[in-house]
């Protein structure tokens, strides 16, 4: 006979999991303390204070992406890549109604370079099509099955 244990979790739980750090020695320790300061205390100052500090490490990253890539991007582009790239971590905190099942457990830079990677090279379906569309430069048959290939 299978037992099964179910257990509830709480957020009271979810509090005492999130990382801390007494004496925080890097950006990402100083990151998961605002993190914590932000969904254990409600504190809205820790919560624009971890949106300022990630902005600027996401700019240093999309930088150097630009520099290793050699892409072009001016810095209004920047800006909003770096906010992009913030947000796509922001927002997770609040994608559940609970609002308790997501956090960075270990390493908050790179929760932000996943983000900067995300803002910079993801494409929507839609985005897809079109890229693809642009490619074909006026050609009607490229094996898509898309409107131009039934006319």
């Amino acid at each position: 006979m299978l037992m099964f244990f179910f257990f509830e979790f709480t957020w009271q739980d979810f509090i005492d999991e999130l990382p801390f750090y007494a004496e925080p020695k890097n950006d990402s320790e100083i990151l998961i303390n605002l993190q914590y300061a932000y969904l254990a205390r409600k504190d809205r100052k820790a919560q624009a204070a971890l949106w300022q500090k990630s902005i600027v490490i996401a700019k240093k990253f999309i930088q150097k992406e630009r520099k290793e890539k050699g892409f072009f991007l001016d810095d209004s582009d920047l800006e909003d890549k770096a906010i992009e790239a913030v947000e796509y971590i922001m927002r997770r905190y609040a994608r559940r109604e609970d609002n308790f099942c997501w956090s960075v457990r270990k390493n908050y830079v790179s929760a932000i370079y996943n983000g900067v990677r995300h803002a910079l090279y993801y494409q929507s379906k839609s985005e897809q099509l079109y890229t693809r569309l642009k490619k074909l430069g006026g050609r009607k048959n490229d094996g898509l099955h898309i409107w131009e290939n039934y006319g």
